[in-house]
């Protein structure tokens, strides 16, 4: 199914190139992969592998999707409206032609295609330039109706995210997963398609590779097993092939060139998503529709070599066995040690194990060990870490766990007690999210630890290097060179702001330019970019050029889509380029004039070329598209204030402040602003809230502290006075305003 996207308008911002992981496993110089062959006609393949396409004909892979007609459209298209936040949509059918007629189409459009099968479908609306739009009103196939996938949104008919709209285009979003070598072909200076694929569904050569060589070799009978003419092997049991085959798809990733080719490596064309918040809880749990790759990756047992086919019959995708049956393959009394050594010998299907009783829900090895979460309105989809419950982290973080899915009345503190009483030992190991966690809040300390310790996952350890620059750490020299590519691309994500006036400081990073790896170099350039071309030797000119050159081509691989052309702005300006980052940011805007990114660093590029007016100017379009977007107003009274117009800047920061009453930097700067402005009792009162936001925060304690002493109430500014000082014990200000506040108290006194 096509994801349903969060709002660009109001989701937080994105990592540059949302970079990192792939399989530790991945080889540091892979072997060349073998010359393009052609794709087949998968019905070739029948003759050979009879009982293979028995299992995957009706398979989610094979019914991915299809032309629309009478017998693959699941919805009634019988002229009813269905109502939805936006307006009716309205399905009908005149003969063997299918159309929706809904908000922003201008009249009823063709329907071309029938999109997935199971427990939803959506159909692919035919529009101009080549557009396939995936319609946002789905039929539930278990249920019989059509249903809104946003029943609480609606939106205007120029929203991207409204069903005509480029987040809910097939051939950006969804094409490259559910048909078979699929090239987009976008015309830029039209924006346009003329999209084309292999195959419609997701056929034999998805997985395999183009089939013509072997095709050849068998009718010739020249098969062997050292040439059978496939660039790619997928053996049960064998996890690195698996992964590279099934990520593209069952990943949350960002493709970095404009066709992936079978054989090469993951990240040579994909740039997969780490474990940031919105797409993971701070555990590492489902949140957002990340699919199950990021998942799988955190999981002990992908770290002793299991594999996806050891779970799933590859053909069908089924599972393999029912219940706990899938489980109970290894985790048995007689294990197999052969492949797994580290497992022990025992019943865990029983209630010795589970202390439920048999047969009930909470004896089912999924409902403890994989939650589910529900996407797209029905689609329930289980957690692939495979985790051990961990109440007590709910206690400490505020995560989900899944006792609560049975009793969430009892709260996440019984529920810890009872997995300590139970479960002994289940609870004592620290967890990697608690590290995770305090960095978040800027405390780094743990992070080394994290990094060098070998039991946890390499994805873990790729966020934890993301947020080494937010806590003032650098990576150690070793990591450059790692053998494992996430850790040689978290080496480079831990190096963000190194100073480019330094040139020794990027010893590490200069040498990945010429990385095997294309998103390794690419990601290595953009981080160049903010070098002196002229501190650099000749031949480290020549690997930043071609470098950055892919970067280039990276970015144009996705040039429908408005972060690309965010990354390319930020470039660009890095390097001083900054008509070319202003035409940039105006391209992403043209594309989506709500793409915040765009719009925030547009205005500050404005501003530093002392064009303040054009930048208010980006800031008030964008409160005009989105009004109750906090950021904006936060932007626009932060420029204002620059710009000596305080009453106007305390307006803007006090809106932002209403919008976001969480978030004690906003409560802080609006503050100051009031108190610039001359509302005292407005500022005192944001300022107090700022203090009970962020209580570590030194600077909310001491301007609320000289907020009172301004007005002669030293009292009241000592209390705060004196929290700055145990927050900020080394700043000598600070003592000094705490001695002064104390003898004024005891003047007072006196």
């Amino acid at each position: 199914m096509c994801p349903t996207p969060s709002s660009p308008a109001t989701a937080p911002r994105p990592p540059l190139l949302l970079l990192l992981l792939l399989l530790a496993a991945c080889s540091r110089t892979p072997t060349p992969p073998p010359a393009p062959v052609a794709y087949v006609d998968d019905a070739t393949c029948v003759a050979c592998h009879a009982a293979e396409a028995r299992q995957w004909t009706g398979s989610q892979h094979d019914l991915a999707m299809q032309p629309a007609s009478s017998d693959t459209l699941l919805g009634r298209f019988d002229s009813v409206p269905v109502p939805t936040k936006s307006g009716p949509a309205t399905f009908a059918r005149s003969g063997d032609a299918f159309t929706l007629d809904a908000p922003g189409g201008g009249g009823p459009k063709p329907v071309r295609y029938a999109f997935g099968v199971s427990p939803l479908q959506q159909v692919l609306v035919e529009l101009d330039r080549g557009r396939l739009q995936c319609a946002t009103v789905a039929w539930d196939a278990r249920a019989g109706r059509w249903y809104d996938l946003y029943p609480d949104e609606a939106f205007a008919p120029d929203d991207e995210l409204a069903w005509t709209g480029r987040y809910q285009r097939w051939n950006s979003m969804c094409a490259q997963c559910h048909s078979t070598d699929v090239e987009k072909r976008y015309d830029a200076a039209k924006d346009s398609y003329s999209t084309r694929w292999s195959a419609i569904d997701v056929g034999c050569q998805a997985c395999h590779g183009p089939g013509a060589r072997h095709v050849e070799l068998a009718n010739a009978k020249r098969l062997t097993a050292n040439d059978d003419g496939l660039t790619v092997h997928l053996r049960h049991g064998e996890p690195r092939a698996q992964l590279d085959t099934c990520g593209p798809c069952h990943a949350l990733r960002s493709p970095i060139t404009e066709r992936w080719v079978h054989g090469e490596p993951f990240l040579d064309h994909f740039v997969p998503e780490l474990l940031r918040p919105g797409a993971y809880t701070a555990d590492g749990q489902l949140e957002g529709e990340s699919y199950n790759w990021g998942s799988f990756l955190q999981s002990k047992m992908h770290q002793r070599g299991v594999a996806c086919s050891d779970c799933h019959e590859p053909h069908s995708g089924a599972p393999r066995g029912a219940g706990n049956a899938v489980c109970a393959q290894c985790h048995q009394l007689a294990p197999p040690l052969n492949r797994f050594p580290t497992l022990k010998a025992k019943v865990y299907d029983a209630p010795e194990h589970t202390h439920h009783p048999a047969g009930s829900p909470g004896a089912s090895c999924v409902a403890c060990h994989m939650p589910s979460k529900t996407f797209m309105g029905i689609d329930e989809r289980h957690d692939h870490s495979f985790r051990v419950p961990r109440p007590d982290l709910s206690v400490a973080l505020g995560v989900p766990n899944t006792c609560g899915a049975c009793h969430a009345e009892q709260g996440a503190a019984w529920a810890a007690e009872r997995v300590r009483a139970l479960w002994p030992g289940a609870q004592t190991r620290p967890h990697w999210s608690q590290a995770v966690a305090l960095a978040r809040a800027g405390d780094g300390r743990l992070l080394p630890g994290l990094v060098d310790d070998p039991e946890i996952p390499t994805i873990v350890k790729a966020t934890a290097l993301e947020l080494y620059p937010s806590t003032g750490l650098r990576p150690p020299a070793r990591l450059y060179a790692d053998a494992d590519p996430p850790l040689r691309l978290g080496a480079l994500r831990a190096s963000e702001g190194l100073d480019a006036r330094d040139v020794g400081a990027w010893s590490g990073v200069l040498p990945l330019l010429s990385d095997p790896l294309r998103a390794i170099r690419i990601e290595a350039a953009r981080l160049s970019s903010a070098l002196d071309e002229r501190a650099l030797t000749t031949e480290e000119r020549k690997l930043f050029d071609a470098a950055l050159a892919e970067f280039r081509a990276s970015q144009a691989a996705m040039a429908d889509l408005p972060g690309s052309h965010l990354n390319l702005a930020l470039v660009h300006e890095k390097r001083g380029e900054f008509d070319a980052a202003e035409r940039a940011y105006r391209k992403a805007l043209e594309l989506d004039p709500a793409f915040l990114p765009a719009r925030f660093d547009l205005g500050q590029l404005l501003h530093r070329l002392k064009r303040s007016a054009e930048a208010e100017r980006v800031f008030r379009e964008g409160i005009a598209r989105v009004p109750e977007q906090s950021d904006l107003h936060h932007s626009l009274g932060l420029l204002l204030a620059e710009l000596s117009r305080g009453a106007e800047a305390a307006d803007a920061l006090v809106r932002a402040a209403e919008l976001a009453p969480e978030e004690a930097r906003k409560q802080y700067d609006a503050g100051l602003a009031l108190a610039a402005a001359g509302r005292s009792k407005e500022a005192e009162a944001a300022l107090a809230r700022a203090v009970r936001l962020d209580p570590a925060s030194p600077d909310a304690a001491l301007a609320l502290a000289q907020h009172h002493a301004s007005l002669g109430d030293w009292v009241r500014a000592l209390p705060y006075a004196q929290a700055a000082a145990k927050l900020l014990p080394q700043d000598a200000g600070v003592r000094e305003f705490v001695e002064r506040a104390l003898r004024e108290v005891e003047t007072k006194r006196r």
